[in-house]
């Protein structure tokens, strides 16, 4: 499927999850969630038995839901996978007027902090929320507040460096990096900017755009998306010397959504082949192979995928016959796949999408 509209993403229609489903949000639970015994596919394509890994660790799943890409609808979830609790974290921001449409939420390693994009006042910023605390999330990027060199424009797809001690996203169709500072009262901000890439970007043609970050374990390189559409390929950034080199750039392919595995493995979301535009996951191996994960749903499009540390469980979002988008679970080494509405995370007739999974590891 094309990418064609500014920041990343073709349009998806989606509703909220069934507000009875929504609980208070648990941290810390101790239970773990047995996924392999839940192992499905369409083609029942490995036997539930024959998974490496029967077990994923206790952690949080973060993804949001909108039904028109920026129509005020986004809502940002936590869902708990020990406790089997799922939470609009951003139901009372929303309401109450402070951002509309929060989503690509991810946890600070440290499990303290939740980063996302949302709107407000009149473009897109970058929040940190303190997680499972009443106070608002903190604006960091503020519209081009000077203290950071920003322009007034759109800050979005935020990452958190693997120690937490910086935060990687786009600005204005560049990739930018900063400290972050938290005060005694734990009020996160956002100091010493700089820019990794400096493409020039026309936001009209929506042309130009590097977007997507993901830093690399040791902050040495950053993978970013450059391009949309058929022009959308992955690049990594040297962040010492600015230096780029493309990772994936297959002619007349779209690659796009670059997330790294703990064993260095690179996951991200492209084209089938230049005549069929379903989105398939693929993965790079560390010996620079490229190929279709093996838990791609056949006839659908599957994309964001997330892998869960400690084992060889990958989240993503793929299409099923009602056409909208449902969270599942792909194991890397069996192509078993969970229908994660299984777990009660998905209501018919909507979609969810930008999981990223924290266990605190």
């Amino acid at each position: 499927m094309d990418i064609d509209v500014p920041h990343r993403l073709r349009p998806r229609g989606a509703r909220l999850l069934n507000a009875a489903a929504a609980t208070a949000l648990a941290l810390g639970g101790s239970a773990v969630a047995d996924w392999s015994a839940l192992a499905q596919g369409a083609e029942a394509k490995v036997s539930a038995a024959t998974s490496a890994v029967a077990t994923v660790p206790t952690g949080l799943l973060v993804f949001h839901t909108y039904v028109s890409y920026a129509d005020g609808s986004g809502r940002l979830w936590v869902h708990d996978v020990g406790a089997q609790t799922t939470t609009d974290v951003s139901a009372g921001w929303v309401s109450g007027g402070l951002l509309r449409d929060p989503m690509n939420g991810v946890i600070s390693p440290d499990g303290r902090y939740l980063l996302f994009m949302a709107i407000s006042e009149g473009e897109w910023n970058v929040f940190a929320w303190h997680l499972d605390t009443a106070d608002d999330p903190v604006n960091l990027t503020k519209n081009g507040d000077p203290g950071l060199g920003l322009t007034w424009g759109r800050n979005e797809d935020p990452k958190w460096s693997p120690d937490g001690s910086r935060v990687y996203w786009k600005h204005e169709g560049d990739i930018v990096t900063a400290d972050v500072d938290i005060a005694l009262d734990g009020t996160p901000s956002l100091s010493g900017r700089r820019n990794l890439t400096n493409t020039p970007w026309d936001r009209t043609a929506n042309t130009g755009e590097d977007w997507m970050p993901y830093p690399a374990p040791d902050d040495s390189v950053v993978y970013y998306t450059t391009g949309v559409g058929v022009d959308a390929d992955i690049w990594m950034v040297d962040t010492t010397t600015g230096t780029t080199t493309a990772v994936a750039a297959t002619p007349g392919v779209q690659e796009y959504y670059p997330v790294l595995a703990e064993d260095g493995t690179l996951y991200y979301a492209r084209w089938a082949s230049t005549s069929t535009r379903d989105d398939e996951v693929w993965a790079r191996s560390t010996t620079g192979v490229h190929a279709p994960a093996p838990f791609n749903l056949a006839g659908a499009n599957s994309s964001d995928p997330w892998p869960v540390p400690g084992t060889t469980w990958v989240v993503f979002v793929a299409t099923e016959s009602d056409g909208f988008y449902h969270l599942y679970a792909g194991d890397s080494l069996t192509g078993n796949t969970v229908a994660l509405a299984t777990l009660g995370l998905d209501v018919p007739g909507t979609n969810i999408l930008g999981p990223a999974y924290w266990s605190g590891t």
